[in-house]
Order: structure tokens, then sequence, then C-alpha cells
């Protein structure tokens, strides 16, 4: 009996799916005429496909594909732009070479499609600060967040106001860059924030609160359970300054 109305509920589930997000009404008797395989098929063919789960797994197909051939995916994008030099393609090449460590040729790439009707474009000029300040331009790039946080006030507040945090250290105003950080940690979803925060409090010789942050994080992660790949990278970085710091000492 359990069984039976475990299986209603999904199926109820997936009828209001359907019907919610428009899919075509057909499936509700595919659902209800194969109560286990229609809920199946439906699931695969119409809820995973696009789904955060998706993604990530179609994210660490593409991890692995960049470590077996690092190069490939680079060569890919520039066929791509050679081919077709459209903006989303520059964007993606840019991306990629950001990721690759060739900041200067995403910048040129950004400067390129942020040209025309692609001129005020809030994610183009996001992309663009961040290639900016990863070449060490931190100056431009203060300019183009600056813009953001005038002109497009509520694109993306957090990434605009961590990249915002990111330059005024870069320009060595680290008075401002700890103020944003230390307004920033409460509100980003993410550890980077904070490690970059614990990692500011480190260099200016806060070393017990520098602690405390870094402890705050591997705590979170184990906590929470988090295995997204890119935050674990951030709970490696906060392991690694404790080590440095305990190894100091």
């Amino acid at each position: 009996m359990p069984l039976l109305i475990l299986t209603f509920t999904i199926q109820g589930c997936f009828i209001y799916h359907v019907f919610k997000t428009g899919r075509p009404y057909w499936w509700a008797y595919v659902i209800l005429g194969f109560p286990v395989a229609g809920c199946i098929v439906y699931y695969f063919v119409e809820v995973f496909p696009g789904s955060r789960e998706h993604r990530a797994a179609h994210r660490a197909k593409r991890d692995i594909a960049r470590a077996l051939n690092p190069g490939r995916e680079l060569e890919r994008r520039r066929e791509a732009v050679e081919i077709a030099p459209t903006v989303e393609n520059k964007v993606a090449l840019a991306e990629e070479l950001l990721r690759c460590g060739c900041a200067q040729e995403a910048v040129v790439l950004y400067r390129d499609a942020r040209t025309g009707p692609h001129a005020g474009d809030a994610g183009l000029a996001l992309g663009s600060a961040y290639a900016y300040s990863t070449a060490g331009d931190f100056a431009r790039a203060r300019d183009l967040v600056d813009e953001l946080q005038t002109t497009h006030k509520s694109f993306r507040q957090n990434e605009v106001a961590l990249l915002h945090a990111r330059v005024l250290e870069g320009t060595g105003d680290d008075a401002a860059a700890l103020d944003a950080y230390e307004r920033l940690v409460e509100a980003y979803v993410g550890l980077e924030a904070k490690v970059r925060y614990g990692q500011l409090l480190k260099r200016l010789g806060d070393m017990m609160q520098a602690r405390s942050v870094f402890e705050d994080v591997i705590a979170h992660a184990r906590r929470f359970k988090i295995a997204h790949e890119e935050e674990r990278a951030w709970v490696r970085v906060a392991k690694k300054e404790l080590a440095a710091d305990a190894g100091a000492s």
C-alpha cells in the first residue's frame, strides 16, 4: 500500500509538471497509462535536460575531457570563432582563455564583443571586468565595476560586489576592500568571498580572525557536505592557508 501511494504521488507531481510547464498534454496519458515506466521516461526526456543535475553532469563531462586533453576545448572554441565570430562564440572563447591563463587575449575578445548594440550589455561588462582584473589591470576593471553598479544596479549584485572587493584590493585600497568583504560574506552564496576575506585578513596581519574565517569555511563545507568542485577548490585553499599558518607557528 505505501508503494502504491508513493507511485500515485509521483504520478501526480509529474502530471502537475506537465500542465504547469506547458508540455504536450499526451504526456499525462503516458504517465497514467504506464505508472513507473512513464514517469521514468518523462523525467529523462522532459525534466532532466536543463536541470541542475544535467548541468552538473555536463560540466563534469567537460572537465574530464579538458583534463584528458587540455588544449582541445580551447582549440574547439577558436575554431568556432573562426567559423562564426558571433558575440556568443567570442565570449565562450574568452572564458576558456581565462581558464587557461591567457587573460590578455580574453580582454581583447571582450573589447571586440562590447561594440555596437552590445556596448551596454551588463554580462559583457562583467566578463570584461573579470578579464581585466585577471590580467592585472585593476584600474580598468574598477571603471567597469563602477559602471555596472551605476547603470545596472540589480545585475548579479553579489558577483559584482565580490569583483568590486577584489578590484579594491588589487588597487591597494585594503581598508575599503576589507569593508567590502565584511559586508559581502554574509550575503554571498558560495565560499569564495569568505576565503578571499580570510586571505586579506591574513595579509594584513590579523591572523586570529583569518584563522577563524578559514575554519568556518571548512566547517561549513563539512556540515553541508559540499561536493561541487568549484566550492571544493575554495575549501582546499582554506585548508592550505591553515596548514601554512600551522607550519609557520
